[in-house]
């Protein structure tokens, strides 16, 4: 199941791996409430594609300012090649 995950996008998928890792050598009787630490993953997942997101959109409007230009005069939507 992992296989799949971590292949699409292998750096949102370290953040809730690395997580869990750390947490089960810390606390290893934790090991019986896997099923409700799922959702813990997820969540944590969510927001390491938000940040990740958050940051490429970031990093294309100020590559796109003109100098003199605010930042919110930058701001155009285009598709985003990479």
């Amino acid at each position: 199941l992992a296989v799949v995950y971590v292949s699409k996008n292998w750096k949102i998928a370290m953040a809730p791996l690395i997580f869990m890792v750390v947490l089960f050598l810390l606390v290893p009787s934790l090991a019986g409430s896997v099923g409700v630490l799922v959702p813990v993953g997820v969540l944590i997942a969510l927001g390491a594609a938000f940040t990740i997101f958050r940051h490429k959109i970031f990093a294309f409007f100020k590559k796109n300012k003109k100098s003199g230009e605010a930042e919110e005069d930058a701001i155009e939507f285009k598709d985003v090649d990479e």
